[in-house]
């Protein structure tokens, strides 16, 4: 009668980056930097990375404005597939322009992860 649902066998990563508004004035590793909302306030530079049908945050991390989002994101993007679960066969990414780059992109050529189009 009831149809139970059935394991996942493929994840859908979504890498992202964000702009954390920090308020105060002894915040540590807080910079003024890339700020649409509120411009010349201290922030952080988050990296999000979540699996787009369950919509839990897999991994995150925190960044200073001094680095440019592919800068780590290699590392970052191996902590994301290490919460993959047993009996995924196919894991494929979006994620925006920053984080292309050739390390990361030879890590998912590697990997065998396939990019929707």
């Amino acid at each position: 009668m009831f149809y139970l649902p059935q394991p996942r066998t493929s994840l859908l990563f979504d890498l992202d980056s964000s702009v954390l508004t920090l308020y105060g004035k002894f915040i540590e590793g807080a910079e003024v930097g890339y700020n649409p909302h509120k411009r010349g306030a201290r922030s952080y530079h988050p990296l999000l990375c979540f699996e787009y049908h369950s919509q839990r945050l897999l991994a995150w991390s925190l960044k200073t404005w001094k680095r440019y989002t592919s800068l780590g994101a290699p590392e970052f993007f191996k902590e994301c597939l290490r919460k993959v679960p047993p009996g995924i066969y196919r894991i494929r990414v979006r994620a925006d322009s920053g984080f292309f780059d050739h390390n990361l992109s030879s890590l998912w050529i590697k990997r065998g992860l396939a990019m929707p189009s």
